[in-house]
């Protein structure tokens, strides 16, 4: 998945972007705070000089990442030009199961934006 996510990337037109610019998105449990998930991506992307746009969250658990509000408003800020990608801290943050996890970075890829992740899917 990391290499597949990296071939995203690479096919996006961020790598020639004089800045990029990210949405950033945190996924937690009913009762969770975003903020610390967020605010971690949000440090990974000044470290990167990456502009972050937005910032977008679902409070939904492990659920089908097309059926939350908060990744439909990370897709449309995509579809819209809004930003070259889409940055979360790991890849759970988007989806634990691998088919709906590699059909989202189809998704970005056909579209020629990016997913990336603070810490890569070998670290979980």
């Amino acid at each position: 998945m990391r290499a597949l996510r990296q071939q995203v990337f690479d096919a996006s037109l961020a790598p020639a972007a004089e800045r990029v610019s990210v949405v950033v998105y945190a996924l937690t449990t009913a009762h969770g705070d975003p903020a610390v998930p967020l605010a971690e991506a949000q440090d990974f992307a000044v470290s990167r000089r990456w502009q972050v746009r937005e910032c977008f969250h679902d409070a939904t658990g492990d659920s089908d990442p097309r059926t939350r509000p908060g990744w439909a408003q990370v897709r449309q800020a995509l579809l819209e030009q809004r930003a070259h990608g889409v940055l979360m801290p790991t890849r759970t943050h988007l989806s634990t199961c691998d088919r709906l996890y590699r059909a989202e970075l189809c998704w970005c890829r056909d579209r020629r934006v990016f997913l990336w992740l603070v810490h890569p899917e070998t670290a979980l």
